[in-house]
């Protein structure tokens, strides 16, 4: 599992004020950087605990006054859980538009040159180049053409999808700016290892193969038994997914694996704790799918990408560069940042 630190900035519109925000992180216990609420800032730019920032790029909505930037002290992997709890707190007072987004820093101080190397960009630059296209692909139509995220790599403008300014700050991390706005634990915990890992594939100067986006990859049957159900098999010949099984009496095809889970729990005694678990979670057979294999991406945070992947691009499409979209508020996206979201009960 990966050492290496982290920090996470989640823009999202609140009911509750930034001194009120600030007051219930302290009630649960999570370290706060007093002297950084609203516009101030701590003096000589600490982080020693979260801040509750103001943006003047994020638009309050609705019941929802406040445009806040929750911002995380430098995390390991361990802190999961104080970032578990703070999102649980924004999430229960807050929600998100497409004016918000989530922003995470990986802390890579080896990558730091005392001035930008050509080499080395070159290296991050084509590395980055190959996924691209895949990662844009899983977000939404408003981050595709986002002017707050930009495809591409330009090392003198801080609004770029994989931003290298803060590598030559005194803060020597890599921010990853392309995820859309989200107040669910399981998106944010996903893409933070999706960071770490690709940071350290970049540290260990390995090579990617290029990814197409849309691309199918063959999935072996997997035979899934849980104490006390019944044995299938579960497999997808794309694009659907088959579960054979004896107790089935035929072989059963879904369009995807929630509905295949509510509608066979009770005749697969499945114990029902959500989908991916209780597949076992399964590969999609991808582009993410690849993409997880090449930087050693595995288990639940593997299958939430997935999964995600195949929902996103089911819906939105695959992204193209001829793409430029910069909505805000719009009917195409409306309902992405309200959908329920099939494993909010999963815990990576």
């Amino acid at each position: 599992m990966s050492q290496r630190k982290f920090g996470v900035e989640i823009e999202y519109i609140s009911q509750l004020s930034h001194p009120d925000m600030v007051l219930k992180l302290k009630q649960f216990g999570l370290p706060v950087d007093d002297y950084a609420t609203g516009y101030a800032h701590c003096p000589n730019g600490c982080y020693s605990g979260w801040q509750v920032k103001s943006d003047g790029s994020i638009t309050p909505q609705n019941e929802y006054e406040y445009g806040i930037e929750l911002v995380s002290p430098p995390m390991s992997l361990s802190g999961f859980s104080e970032l578990k709890s703070a999102v649980g707190i924004a999430n229960k007072y807050g929600a998100v538009n497409s004016s918000c987004g989530l922003h995470v820093h990986i802390h890579a101080p080896e990558l730091y040159a005392s001035r930008p190397n050509a080499a080395q960009l070159n290296k991050i630059t084509t590395e980055w180049n190959k996924v691209e296209p895949v990662l844009f692909s899983y977000m939404p139509l408003s981050r595709r053409g986002n002017t707050h995220c930009k495809a591409g790599i330009v090392l003198s403008d801080r609004y770029q999808a994989l931003n290298l300014e803060p590598l030559y700050s005194p803060r020597r991390t890599l921010e990853f700016r392309s995820h859309s706005a989200t107040l669910n634990y399981n998106k944010i915990a996903s893409w933070v290892m999706f960071c770490l890992k690709f940071v350290d594939h970049l540290s260990n100067g390995e090579s990617i193969e290029a990814i197409d986006p849309k691309a199918i990859l063959k999935v072996s049957p997997k035979v899934i038994k849980h104490k006390g159900g019944s044995m299938f098999y579960l497999h997808r010949p794309q694009p659907n997914w088959v579960v054979e099984s004896k107790g089935l009496l035929v072989e059963k095809q879904f369009l995807d694996l929630k509905h295949a889970w509510d509608d066979l729990r009770e005749p697969l005694k499945l114990p029902g704790l959500s989908f991916l678990s209780d597949f076992r979670f399964p590969m999609y057979g991808n582009a993410m799918t690849q993409l997880c294999h090449e930087l050693r991406i595995k288990g639940i945070y593997r299958s939430y990408i997935e999964d995600r992947y195949d929902r996103i691009t089911k819906k939105f499409g695959f992204y193209s560069s001829a793409q430029n979209i910069t909505t805000v508020f719009e009917n195409d996206e409306a309902d992405f940042y309200t959908e329920p979201d099939y494993v909010s009960e999963e815990r990576p």
